[in-house]
């Protein structure tokens, strides 16, 4: 029996490099490109004439490329609202393609994410190309329904029920749990609205926490119903109805104009090809097309003399960590994304150095997470301005506390509407284990060289000394991001005061604030990139990704680099059980390791 471990991982890496190198460099193009390798692996790509484009969403949606090349490979890039963008916007002048079907299979997206996709939808249906949605499933929720009102056509079969009916806060607290386990949360938030230790230290949400959600909630509300009042042509009072209900059975979503028909798949493709006023259905999925945009893009374009300037787009997503050893903390925080803030600051450094980017956008999706590794994004951006480039933030679902710092030293800053950013302050949270560990029959024997050895120990006292020196910490630290702040958004201090204390905003109450300076998605911000860089034009200016590697960069990279997820995920990995409890030894390892957090509160909204 053949096993991986992930003790070996390394090993494994190094093994499985020498013959797949061999591969790629026997197959490689003569001119050293990468093309005849991937073109091998994909097979011929053969987009037909009339064609329709089938883009099917399920699961996580990112906002930046695919990890690897491998997942590129495996998914094809759907799953990336970069290559969705491309793909969309080529589609849409593409002859060859006629309509385009959505369908859906509970796709994970935050509300940033929704409405930038939702606006590619948009912008395709624009180019005169019909669009029709199906929802075949079980269930529509409304993230799904907003994405769906991008049709020309909403169809569903019988039995899909609509759960569109508003957005519900959970908030999970774990005050008492730790209780019972033995664990004494030591947390201080600064400030009143700092509320991502709540969960923590408190049994139930405070009234700032209350307050600042439900301000979140209305917005995503005032959205959703704005949206379907526009696209569905119905009054207010008749959206408003249709959502307190919790749950629209079929007959009722059309009997009331919510959807447009029922509908089979195979009876689906009917109804597109006669919006398409073609006879013959030829479906090409986004897949398949996605590789055939990316081959075609492969091909050598021979231009003479100097290239124009371009913009480079830079991804920072998921929560920040500063180092390698805090791989953990990233995974515990927001799953499989994780924003390395030394890697993205290194990534925004460079294309500040690219003699071809005339202007930098930094895509943002991140809660925040460690104040050094926002910070040293930050520099790297004050640094990149300092040379006398532009950098523009384009702020996806959250860009808040440390994802917020990020940004705040930007020319300008674009966020959607629905935009989680703000949330000016920090947290400090660290846990005494002592009781823990007394259940579990450990015990801790301590020696120290002097009296303060032991201020940041999980088995000492956390009142007196020691809180009064994590709090002068804290205050320098909150202090340092208020006047970033300040000197980013040119307000006084006594406005950003106001406007920070730990409270998260909407992009649209953050406007009104003056910590961002325009609503909109990526083309908001790629226009504004070329308005400052005086490039003209935004559609006739060439915008990448950046770094853009070749494939050979990316196998190395993937081969012989640091894998922060899968280090993560073994990190992860249960070491021990007592009384049929699982415990994380990461977990038990961050518990430990007290820290000061730019850190957003994690909410699930539903």
């Amino acid at each position: 029996m053949f096993r991986v471990h992930n003790g070996s991982l390394a090993s494994w890496r190094i093994g499985f490099a020498v013959p797949f190198v061999f591969l790629v460099l026997s197959s490689c193009t003569p001119g050293g490109g990468s093309g005849g390798f991937l073109e091998m692996l994909e097979g011929k790509i053969k987009v037909p004439d009339h064609a329709v484009l089938e883009l099917s969403l399920k699961g996580e949606l990112r906002d930046g490329l695919p990890d690897s090349p491998f997942q590129e490979l495996a998914d094809g890039g759907v799953n990336s609202l970069w290559r969705l963008r491309q793909a969309l916007d080529s589609a849409a002048r593409d002859t060859r393609i006629e309509a385009l079907l959505l369908q859906f299979d509970s796709p994970q997206l935050g509300f940033g994410e929704m409405q930038e996709l939702s606006g590619l939808l948009d912008r395709f249906r624009a180019s005169g190309k019909p669009v029709v949605a199906h929802l075949g499933s079980d269930f529509a929720d409304d993230r799904v329904y907003y994405l769906a009102l991008s049709a020309d056509k909403i169809l569903t079969v019988p039995q899909t029920a609509l759960f569109v009916n508003g957005f519900r806060a959970e908030v999970t607290f774990w005050r008492g749990a730790l209780e019972k386990l033995g664990i004494v949360p030591n947390v201080l938030m600064f400030k009143e609205y700092k509320s991502a230790g709540e969960p923590f230290s408190r049994y139930s949400m405070s009234d700032a926490f209350r307050e600042a959600i439900q301000g979140l909630l209305d917005e995503f509300q005032a959205t959703l119903e704005a949206r379907i009042s526009l696209r569905r042509a119905m009054l207010p009072v008749q959206v408003k109805a249709g959502l307190s209900l919790g749950l629209m059975t079929g007959s009722e979503a059309l009997k009331t104009g919510w959807i447009d028909g029922f509908a089979s798949l195979d009876e689906v493709k009917e109804v597109v090809m006669e919006l398409a006023s073609h006879e013959e259905y030829n479906g090409v999925s986004m897949k398949t097309y996605l590789r055939a945009v990316r081959t075609a893009a492969r091909r050598p374009k021979f231009r003479l003399g100097k290239q124009p300037p371009k913009v480079a787009v830079v991804f920072g997503e998921g929560p920040i960590v500063a180092s390698e050893r805090e791989e953990g903390l990233g995974a515990l925080m927001g799953g499989a994304k994780v924003f390395y803030g030394p890697e993205v600051a290194r990534n925004i450094e460079a294309a500040g150095d690219a003699e071809d980017v005339a202007v930098i956008v930094f895509r943002v999706n991140s809660p925040g997470g460690s104040a050094v590794g926002s910070e040293a994004v930050h520099a790297a951006i004050e640094k990149v301005r300092a040379k006398g480039k532009k950098v523009v933030v384009s702020m996806s679902s959250y860009a808040a506390s440390g994802g917020y710092w990020v940004s705040m030293g930007a020319d300008r800053i674009v966020a959607q509407p629905t935009t989680i950013t703000g949330s000016i302050g920090v947290v400090f949270m660290s846990f005494d284990v002592r009781g823990f560990y007394d259940w579990i029959g450990a015990h801790v024997d301590t020696l120290s060289s002097t009296p303060g050895a032991g201020i940041l120990s999980s088995v000492e006292d956390f009142e007196g000394k020691a809180k009064e020196r994590m709090t002068a910490w804290m205050g320098e630290v909150y202090d340092v991001f208020k006047s970033g702040v300040s000197e980013g958004r040119n307000l006084s201090a006594d406005e950003v005061e106001e406007r920070a204390r730990g409270r998260v905003w909407t992009g649209r109450a953050a406007l009104k604030r003056g910590l961002v300076d325009e609503l909109g998605g990526m083309d908001t911000a790629i226009a504004a990139a070329c308005k400052l860089a005086k490039l003209g034009d935004p559609s006739k200016v060439t915008v990448e990704a950046f770094p853009k590697k070749d494939l050979m960069s990316q196998i190395f990279g993937e081969i012989f680099g640091a894998n922060l997820k899968l280090r993560a995920a073994s990190a992860r990995t249960p070491f021990r059980h007592w009384s049929g409890i699982s415990i994380d030894r990461q977990l038990i390892r961050l518990l430990k390791q007290p820290r000061v957090l730019a850190l957003a509160p994690w909410i699930e909204i539903q």
